[in-house]
């Protein structure tokens, strides 16, 4: 009150004097908060990119990382040499091998505008056995001295690694111009064929499946195991072309596995499972390794002897060994053209006569196949009246039981340099 008092008795001039000191006083103070603020605000943003600098080392990146790859070229091995990095970083890297079911999803999430970064990858561990983990677990990743071999295609990742912390982002290099040439040979040896041959008392169980191929009736039987663990389950039937060159007896194990491999001839065999010497399963030729290059004059021999002494099948069946079996698993060859298995032999479709889409195998699932785009184009009174269509869908309602999306088959180690890749010998 004795404030308000004085300033009533003010004259007018004293007034304003008085009026004009207060604001310049509250504008002062908004100054000085404002200007606290700004500074506090700074010391917290510089303290958490400090924070930020060291929970992370430096990423890969084109500027202070220099790779040289041997070879762009079609060739059966390439070599990953470093030429610079970081001196006060390690490098760290982890090979993946390059499925068609994740690259086939990024490319359709990348068409509808969508994120298409992936975390899984596709590897094999010390086991055999093929799983999808995720990338960004940097405990797999292992030091990279000065070059890196691989004989499969692959994606390479890399980080940095400084004081227990590792690069946010990962570097990645993708390697697709693998195919792998092997010794050709017309048959495999009395003394190979019997040197590589597995007791039946090996036949432990270890792996998912068993094998058997009836040579006689051209088919493929898939066993899996019944309660007690032995393979008495039949699970897929395959039509196959076997050879002259094909084994007339006994068991044997699966090993390498590659994606492309070059055949007899000159050509090529998408999955590429090698069972003993040169005889593998495989899918039917292609004149390149393109899957729009496929030998349809061959294909449509599928379910008669037509091979060199490989099994030739058709890709859906390849794939399906090739994702499936793990290296171990046991092939049994025998011959009954009068019984072709539990499940009957498949028919093959004849493909020679649509020479739009020929060149491709139908049951390639890949998007771009012109199989797939011509069914999904047709109504559903041309799939009805379609023979094509409809043998296909029984084929596949008859042999596919089991589901390949959980498991992927290249051979690649955990922790190892180098991803196997194997191609063909016999066709």
């Amino acid at each position: 009150m004795k404030l308000f008092e004085y300033f009533k008795n003010m004259n007018k001039g004293q007034r304003v004097y008085a009026i004009s000191t207060i604001v310049l006083v509250i504008v002062l103070i908004s100054l000085i908060v404002t200007f606290f603020n700004k500074n506090i605000k700074s010391i917290i943003a510089t303290e958490s990119q400090n924070a930020a600098k060291e929970e992370y080392t430096p990423d890969v990146t084109d500027k202070n990382t220099k790779f040289e790859i041997s070879s762009t070229e079609e060739n059966d091995e390439v070599t990953i040499k470093v030429k610079e990095k970081l001196e006060d970083c390690d490098l760290y890297f982890l090979i993946g091998l390059i499925d068609e079911e994740l690259e086939n999803t990024e490319s359709l999430l990348k068409d509808a505008n969508l994120s298409t970064e992936s975390m899984e990858v596709s590897v094999k561990n010390a086991e055999g056995e093929f799983k999808k983990i995720n990338k960004k677990d940097f405990s797999l990743y292992k030091k990279c001295e000065n070059e890196i071999t691989v004989d499969e295609n692959c994606k390479i990742y890399f980080i940095y690694k400084k004081d227990g912390k590792h690069s946010k982002n990962i570097y990645e290099i993708k390697i697709d111009n693998i195919v792998k040439v092997l010794q050709e040979s017309e048959e495999v040896s009395q003394e190979q064929l019997e040197a590589e041959k597995v007791d039946p008392s090996e036949v432990t169980g270890k792996t998912a499946y068993y094998i058997k191929v009836n040579y006689g009736a051209n088919v493929v039987t898939v066993y899996g195991k019944d309660t007690d663990g032995n393979y008495t389950v039949p699970v897929k039937a395959m039509v196959c072309s076997c050879g002259r060159a094909t084994p007339k007896s006994g068991v044997y194990k699966t090993s390498k596995g590659y994606t492309w491999g070059t055949l007899i001839g000159g050509v090529y065999g998408q999955y590429s499972t090698r069972i003993v010497g040169s005889i593998l399963f495989h899918s039917v030729p292609y004149t390149s390794a393109s899957k729009d290059s496929l030998e349809y004059w061959e294909f449509d021999k599928l379910g008669t002897t037509a091979s060199a002494g490989c099994v030739r099948l058709m890709v859906s069946d390849s794939k399906w060994i090739f994702y499936n079996c793990a290296a171990g698993t046991m092939v049994e060859f025998y011959s009954d053209v009068s019984n072709p298995g539990p499940l009957g032999k498949p028919s093959a479709p004849k493909i020679s006569d649509n020479i739009e889409c020929r060149n491709w195998d139908p049951t390639d699932d890949v998007p771009e196949n012109p199989w797939l785009v011509q069914r999904a184009n047709e109504s559903e009174e041309e799939r009805q009246d379609n023979s094509f269509e409809n043998e296909i869908n029984a084929l596949n309602n008859t042999t596919n039981t089991t589901n390949t999306s959980n498991t992927t088959n290249t051979s690649n180690t955990i922790g190892e340099n180098t991803v196997g890749n194997t191609t063909g010998y016999e066709d």
